[in-house]
């Protein structure tokens, strides 16, 4: 599959999978930059393109004047919001599923805003998904407790 990318405007390619990731990890392009491969609507960051995303992807950064690169990084509290969410059905349900969703929605917002320095979208999404399962788990055992009880109330008033 080639791969085009664009940067300010100007557009190069066509690259290889093989080629795009070259260049990325020497830094030649970013992974802010966009890219595009036939059948695609619209161009998207070369971060968000799973197969080219790599641990060790370097992104360009400028503070006080000074460039450098840093590391891509799974987002902590992506991982967090994912096994929070497994602990859900594993063990006492209630909080754990409450924080997998204020983790995941926490790490997916933080993620975005992060230029590409975080990745781990996927494992957010996954926590957000066991998370609102955990709790709508927890709300049908509810209505079915409250309609039990209102059940068992009304049969023993009529027994009387």
């Amino acid at each position: 599959m080639q791969f085009y990318i664009a940067r300010d405007g100007q557009q190069s390619g066509p690259f290889s999978q093989e080629e795009v990731r070259r260049k990325l990890a020497v830094g030649e392009v970013l992974p802010t930059d966009r890219g595009w491969q036939e059948g695609m609507a619209e161009w998207m960051p070369l971060s968000t393109f799973p197969m080219l995303v790599a641990t060790s992807m370097p992104v360009l950064t400028t503070t006080g004047g000074v460039t450098m690169y840093q590391p891509v990084t799974t987002s902590g509290m992506a991982v967090a919001s994912l096994v929070l969410g497994i602990i859900s059905f594993t063990l006492f349900p209630i909080l754990p599923s409450i924080l997998a969703v204020v983790f995941g929605h926490a790490a997916r917002s933080s993620i975005r805003a992060s230029q590409g320095r975080l990745v781990g979208d996927g494992l957010a999404v996954a926590g957000l998904v066991l998370g609102y399962m955990g709790i709508a788990v927890i709300v049908v055992l509810l209505v079915i407790a409250t309609i039990m009880l209102f059940t068992v109330g009304v049969a023993a008033a009529h027994s009387k």
